[in-house]
């Protein structure tokens, strides 16, 4: 199954809690104005960090390469919706680009 993870970009920083493949984690997201970038961490419930600053990234699976014990086991992927292929700019996270978790089960 896949699954859009509901991000946003009204604000710079922020985390929230989700569900994946009966696991609860904390995704947290911050744009980095200097690398003109958003950047993704993964934390396990308790927020003890999995994942720390993967680059959200068009066009290619951002979390396979970093597997972590406790981490989730699908891949996280995000995608242009208007087919260009341009990574996100700060306002575009959650309207242009859009970021999607596959279930590692591919449900």
């Amino acid at each position: 199954m896949i699954l859009q993870i509901p991000v946003r970009s009204d604000i710079p920083a922020y985390e929230f809690q989700i569900t994946l493949e009966d696991t609860p984690y904390r995704l947290s997201f911050r744009y980095n104005r200097r690398r003109e970038r958003w950047a993704m961490d993964i934390k396990n419930q308790q927020g003890g960090s999995l994942l720390s600053g993967v680059p959200i990234l068009v066009g290619s699976d951002l979390t396979s390469r970093f597997r972590t014990d406790g981490g989730p086991p699908g891949r996280f992927f995000a995608v242009d919706s208007s087919n260009q292929d341009l990574p996100p700019t700060e306002a575009d996270l959650g309207n242009r680009v859009l970021l999607y978790y596959e279930e590692a089960d591919g449900g």
